[in-house]
């Protein structure tokens, strides 16, 4: 059964919620499968040692039927993590497009910097377990 938050947005027929407690990981990540094993890892493993560290915070989006009935039903989890993505000289010259692409969308007055922002970690659900909403 989900934890109650006040952290969660509801699209429509849609809620996208923050997991708050390692009950609620534990729930949610049953059957889980976004089709990348290392990402079914983390958010079966991992994400519940990063919110405790304070390295990330994970949030499921679920139909807003399964949320009312407090049940789990995640079509997608997403972990919002404070990263960069380095700028380094072998980096721009094995990744030129991918480089020029970045830069061509970065105002002229950041182009400077060694590293940019980034926030990882979104797996989506491709095999949801009917069973699991009545």
């Amino acid at each position: 059964m989900p934890t109650e938050t006040k952290n969660k947005i509801e699209f429509g027929d849609f809620v996208l919620a923050r997991l708050e407690t390692n009950d609620d990981f534990c729930e949610a990540c049953i059957g889980f499968d976004c089709g990348n094993d290392d990402l079914n890892e983390f958010f079966q493993q991992d994400a519940f040692e990063h919110k405790n560290q304070l390295l990330a915070e994970t949030y499921y989006f679920q139909p807003k039927k399964a949320t009312e009935e407090l049940l789990f039903f995640p079509v997608a989890f997403i972990s919002f993590l404070n990263d960069h993505i380095p700028l380094a000289k072998d980096d721009i010259e094995s990744k030129i497009p991918f480089w020029k692409h970045l830069k061509s969308n970065v105002p002229y007055k950041f182009r400077g910097y060694k590293s940019y922002p980034a926030v990882k970690k979104c797996g989506i659900n491709i095999f949801p377990k009917k069973s699991q909403v009545k």
